[in-house]
């Protein structure tokens, strides 16, 4: 929602009033929308920075978060902080005399001035104060023109010490005043020549009466002076308690002291005079005995109880207990029940100990006598040799040797039988190769095989794999007539200069030279039809 603080007539609030109510009582608001030529707007929708709503301001516009009393700015197209420290507040208002000008101080140590002639300028000298009332919950301060300025009573009665009282009322005879004291030492003084010359020697105080709402001192010649019940109330110190009542020995009183500090004092002999025991202490039903002067309330009485006498109204029962003689044993019904943890080792006796358990000696505590005790259930294992299981459980135990809990660390070494052996330092099992003999061969028709007799668990037989046989498997004598290994790269090579052709190129129409034994096979050339152009 978008609120629009539209300037309207100025009245002073109450800060501006307290500091300058000494220079006039008319009043004035210096608003901020007079010092930033701006509108000022508030409400809650503005929480935080870069906010787009409310729309409709304009620039340099500001807006107070209500709740949190975050002020923004509109910088043309966004709500923004008018300061990038959010925590700053406001520290102190005061007016700087120097400079005659009234300045605002924030906690970053930034300040804000005003002239305070400026503000005089505000001032409408026309307007005055016509009521200073409360309502209840303000103070209320009312101008001619109908405006009002409130301030709360409990801020007020915050400040407010209520714990001043007068302490003294004297006559200082050097100065010839009368002077009232308070707690905090302030003094209030009159010349006792003023008093002399108001007092009205012929009247005298007649009366001082209440009427539930004031005090009320009424003179001989019927006037009468009225204080509200409510104003002495205020001023009193309701905090003040008394903390003890005793008898001074030493000068037979009773005393009575309170918190701070004063006593009041009643002398013995003074009550011993006022009292006269009119009375009598008797046991209608003989179940007290009575001792001493029992028709003097002041002497002094022995009261005995006869415990035979009485029959109580309640009885002592118990659904944990076996109660003897409890009932009208009490003057109300009692139940008893055990409590927890109230049976303990100490509370227990021995033959509490029944099959399977004994009683500590030392402690008192009950402890299982295993031997003692046949089981309901065995432990027994297809996997794991067991030995004393039978019985020795309460309910049958079945035992199986879990996945991966055989390991390195728990073989012994003679789990290594034929062919393997133990490694001394990981436990590992290893295969001993020396000591193994095949019940397969290695075999090979197309390569040599040498020692390949019950070389192998199966029978094995070796083919040369396609492509197998290249370049640098191939030796130097697999080049025959005709070809030649590459030295470099182990390639066969043609040898053309040692190869002697099967065939001859020979020609009726040409000229050939060289062509016998040339080609591997005959080769004959003619010149094609139309060859020659």
């Amino acid at each position: 929602m978008l609120h629009k603080i539209t300037p309207m007539k100025k009245t002073l609030n109450t800060l501006l009033f307290l500091l300058i109510s000494g220079v006039a009582f008319s009043q004035t608001t210096v608003t901020l929308q007079d010092q930033c030529n701006c509108e000022v707007l508030s409400g809650t929708d503005v929480a935080v920075p870069g906010a787009t709503i409310p729309v409709g301001a304009d620039l340099g516009d500001i807006y107070v978060n209500t709740n949190t009393g975050t002020i923004f700015f509109w910088d043309g197209d966004s709500w923004e902080l008018t300061s990038s420290t959010v925590n700053t507040t406001n520290v102190s208002f005061t007016v700087d005399i120097a400079t005659a000008e009234l300045v605002m101080t924030d906690s970053d140590g930034n300040d804000v001035r005003v002239a305070l002639s400026d503000i005089g300028n505000q001032i409408d000298t026309n307007t005055t104060n016509a009521s200073l009332t409360e309502d209840g919950t303000d103070l209320i301060l009312t101008d001619s023109e109908g405006n009002e300025v409130r301030i709360p009573l409990v801020n007020i009665s915050s400040t407010t010490d209520t714990n001043t009282t007068n302490a003294s009322f004297t006559v200082d005879n050097a100065t010839q005043e009368l002077v009232i004291t308070d707690s905090d030492g302030n003094d209030i003084r009159i010349l006792l020549s003023v008093i002399a010359a108001l007092v009205d020697t012929n009247t005298t105080n007649a009366t001082l009466t209440e009427d539930g709402t004031d005090l009320i001192l009424t003179d001989s010649d019927g006037s009468d002076i009225r204080l509200a019940l409510a104003d002495i109330a205020a001023a009193t110190n309701t905090n003040t308690t008394n903390v003890s009542f005793t008898v001074d020995n030493a000068t037979q009183e009773l005393v009575i002291s309170d918190s701070d500090g004063n006593d009041v004092r009643l002398a013995l002999s003074d009550i011993s005079a006022l009292l006269n025991g009119d009375g009598n202490i008797t046991s209608p039903d003989a179940s007290v005995v009575v001792g001493g002067d029992a028709n003097a309330l002041l002497g002094d009485v022995t009261l005995t109880v006869d415990p035979s006498a009485i029959s109580g109204d309640g009885s002592i029962t118990s659904s944990d207990l076996t109660v003897t003689g409890g009932a009208n044993s009490t003057l109300e019904n009692v139940t008893l029940e055990i409590a927890d943890d109230a049976v303990n080792a100490v509370t227990i006796n021995a033959d509490v100990a029944g099959s399977g358990l004994v009683q500590n000696g030392t402690t008192g505590a009950l402890e299982v006598d295993v031997a003692s005790i046949t089981g309901d259930g065995s432990i027994t294992s297809s996997d794991l040799t067991v030995t004393g299981g039978a019985n020795s459980t309460l309910e049958n135990v079945t035992l199986e040797i879990a996945d991966d809990a055989v390991n390195a660390a728990t073989i012994n070494a003679d789990v290594a039988g034929s062919g393997l052996a133990q490694n001394g330092t990981t436990g590992a099992l290893e295969v001993d190769v020396t000591s193994i003999t095949g019940d397969g061969s290695i075999t090979s028709s197309g390569l040599t095989v040498t020692g390949g007799a019950n070389s192998t668990l199966e029978n094995v037989t070796l083919e040369i794999a396609d492509d197998a046989v290249n370049a640098a498997t191939i030796n130097a004598d697999v080049a025959g007539s005709g070809l030649a290994q590459n030295g470099t790269t182990g390639a066969l090579e043609v040898d053309v200069a040692s190869i002697t052709g099967d065939g001859s190129i020979t020609s009726s129409d040409l000229t050939v030279t060289g062509g016998a034994n040339s080609t591997l096979e005959n080769v004959t050339l003619e010149i094609a039809a139309g060859a020659v152009g």
